[in-house]
């Protein structure tokens, strides 16, 4: 820590901090700098330390992120964890661990995650998503008692804010088309 200038404290990691070096982290992830929570200088024996205190991120999940950015090794075992990581290259633009994210949450489509994952897909356009989750749900209808099929309806009708019929349809057709009719906004990628 004596040749690093960069300190990462974190809200939700009481007492965790992570050094760093703003030249390595400017060059290879520069929105970090700036998006990464607020900033404050300290003098210290050693020259200027700069504090950058991360609200939104736990420190465990930093590191992987600052591990990332140093070695450019993807996260491990992203399992239950590809959409908070990919929030967080979003936030950071890391274009290569975003596309690493959003290919992981496309291996990652349940039943159980079905409606959280097409939310997740309005909230960030990302239409394709959508398509493969609606596609998901429509291949593994027949494995779903009669009772957890009429609760994801109406799990999908209540994130979608529309009608059953427009995601019995939407489900049966997959068509994201058929969203659009019910007032949900998808763009073409």
């Amino acid at each position: 820590s004596k040749y690093c200038d960069l300190k990462f404290e974190f809200t939700k990691s009481p007492g965790q901090v992570l050094n760093g070096h703003r030249a390595i982290i400017n060059i290879r992830a520069p929105k970090v700098l700036d998006s990464a929570g607020k900033k404050k200088k300290v003098e210290t024996d050693d020259g200027t330390m700069h504090v950058i205190e991360v609200e939104d991120v736990d420190g465990d999940e930093f590191a992987e992120i600052l591990e990332y950015i140093y070695t450019d090794i993807d996260p491990k075992n992203l399992s239950g964890r590809a959409t908070d990581f990919y929030n967080m290259a979003k936030k950071y633009g890391l274009k290569h661990l975003l596309e690493v994210t959003e290919n992981e949450i496309y291996r990652q489509v349940t039943v159980e995650n079905a409606v959280e994952l097409i939310k997740f897909a309005e909230a960030h356009d990302l239409k394709p998503l959508k398509k493969h989750v609606f596609e998901f749900i429509r291949e593994n209808a027949n494995l779903m008692s009669p009772e957890n099929w009429e609760k994801l309806l109406n799990d999908l009708v209540k994130a979608m804010k529309c009608d059953i019929e427009t995601v019995r349809n939407a489900i049966q057709n997959n068509e994201v088309e058929l969203l659009s009719k019910a007032g949900i906004q998808v763009k073409e990628t």
